[in-house]
């Protein structure tokens, strides 16, 4: 029984449930004994988290009995944990103290040194791994008696879906650990009571994404491929909360309220709430606001939507006239060839040559850049294409989608190799940007299991850059 003041709130107290699920499998999997003893660190996890999972541990009447948590107590000082959870050690000293009979678990914080070594560590990034989605179920089928009073799910079938949901969500690699628990949350407790896929759909702006009630409902519920596809469709419409649209564009309050206007006059009345909501929207700032947060999240996107196809198409200006633009809005001078290269490139375009064109863009892209509408003309012409997506992630599922030889398709199943130039040992990886090499693998490294047969990896060790390469670098100064 837990004698501490602590009161996590709901999302971190269903992560820390989590999180001691995945540390007890640990600890019995680890040992193939009934008395398991060992060492295992707790790596980046928040303090609060490590509390939860500590008051998780308490309420287990089945935790092994060995477990023996060592926790810094001038760190966790502040969540009235029990003494004897508590020591005045780091896990480094930890590490080497003998386990007789008994399983110590540990925690690193930031500035202790870190303890390297052979020693088994549950890492935040495992409750973010797709292979634990069940533990996220259970965990909720847990909780859900205690702090809801009812019993979660109504059927094994709405377990696998939730399943493919957590699946899905987590492959995306967009949301973080949180935000996820609390977005999880809401849906699986509302799915109680209505269908997981409307839930699902309600509670997108918790994700900070546009509710759309009826996003899922043609979703193959049991595969969570086909939960990402409805995701990453979706979320690009995540721009509207910046008061932007899909391409970047500023959305003028002027344009705004002329569409609403023209709704109206279709017949299509919404109640005097929903016009107001809309109306503070249209004159708030291009960014993210109390005004777009309530509309997005009061009201659903398909009549948002509908609203929005109504505003006027403008007729855009010649590509050199905007790009001169550009340059007198942020007070720069062009130099006289290039201002004659624009010049022509509106007025006799079969003058300008392709390397001219794309030394002008590859000079002047920063400042290009600064206008977004502008910077992607320029890209189309320049790649004879227009640039739709800059993540390799939503890239991959698009290419999937529209390839005429997708698994959805007749004929041959398409299948993508991604190919690294000068990643095949770790010694290639010295000059590289550490930190960028470490974002693409927590990004990316899953996506050859989310997407078997589709998508693989060659000549590049990126993937496994935790496990292979930085402990190289390291070891080698």
């Amino acid at each position: 029984m837990s004698t501490s003041v602590f009161q996590p709130k709901i999302a971190t107290k269903f992560i820390g449930t989590v999180a001691y699920r995945l540390l007890k499998d640990k600890i019995n999997s680890d040992q193939s004994d009934e008395t398991p003893e060992g060492n295992l660190l707790l790596s980046r996890l928040e303090k609060e988290v490590i509390a939860a999972l500590v008051l998780a541990a308490e309420a287990d009447n089945e935790r092994p009995s060995t477990l023996q948590f060592c926790l810094n107590q001038m760190e966790m000082s502040d969540f009235g944990l029990n003494g004897q959870h508590l020591t005045d050690v780091n896990a480094v000293e930890v590490r080497g103290w003998p386990t007789n009979g008994q399983f110590f678990v540990s925690s690193e914080f930031e500035h202790e040194t870190q303890s390297s070594g052979s020693t088994a560590s549950l890492d935040a990034q495992d409750l973010e791994d797709r292979a634990n989605a069940k533990v996220w179920v259970d965990a909720f089928k847990e909780l859900s008696p205690i702090l809801l009073n009812e019993i979660a799910f109504g059927s094994p079938e709405q377990e696998r879906h939730a399943e493919a949901l957590v699946q899905a969500l987590f492959g995306l690699y967009r949301v973080s650990l949180p935000v996820a628990a609390s977005y999880l949350w809401e849906v699986l407790k509302g799915s109680r009571n209505d269908s997981l896929q409307n839930m699902a759909g309600r509670n997108l702006p918790i994700i900070s994404v546009p509710r759309f009630d009826k996003l899922f409902d043609k979703v193959i519920a049991t595969q969570p491929s086909s939960w990402a596809k409805k995701l990453v469709s979706h979320w690009k419409t995540a721009n509207y909360l910046r008061k932007r649209d899909e391409r970047l564009n500023l959305l003028e309050a002027l344009d705004l309220e002329e569409a609403l206007q023209k709704f109206e006059e279709d017949g299509e009345i919404q109640n005097q709430s929903f016009r107001e909501a809309f109306l503070n929207y249209a004159h708030s700032k291009p960014e993210r606001t109390p005004a777009s947060t309530h509309l997005f999240s009061e009201y659903d996107w398909s009549t948002i939507s509908a609203i929005l196809n109504r505003r006027k198409k403008k007729a855009s200006q010649k590509l050199g006239l905007a790009t001169k633009r550009v340059f007198q809005a942020e007070g720069l001078d062009l130099e006289t060839n290039d201002e004659d290269m624009l010049d022509r490139l509106d007025t006799r375009r079969k003058l300008v040559e392709p390397d001219e064109m794309r030394e002008f863009f590859e000079q002047h892209r920063p400042t290009l850049e600064q206008e977004p509408t502008v910077f992607r003309r320029w890209e189309k012409e320049i790649y004879e294409k227009e640039v739709s997506c800059d993540d390799l992630w939503q890239g991959i599922i698009e290419c999937l989608e529209q390839s005429p030889g997708g698994t959805e398709h007749k004929g041959r199943p398409l299948s993508i190799i991604l190919i690294g130039h000068k990643q095949q040992n770790p010694n290639q990886f010295k000059a590289k940007n550490l930190r960028a090499c470490r974002f693409f693998e927590h990004q990316y490294k899953h996506l050859e299991s989310f997407l078997p047969d589709m998508v693989s990896f060659r000549d590049t060790m990126a993937p496994l850059f935790s496990d292979k390469v930085f402990p190289y670098i390291k070891k080698k100064g």
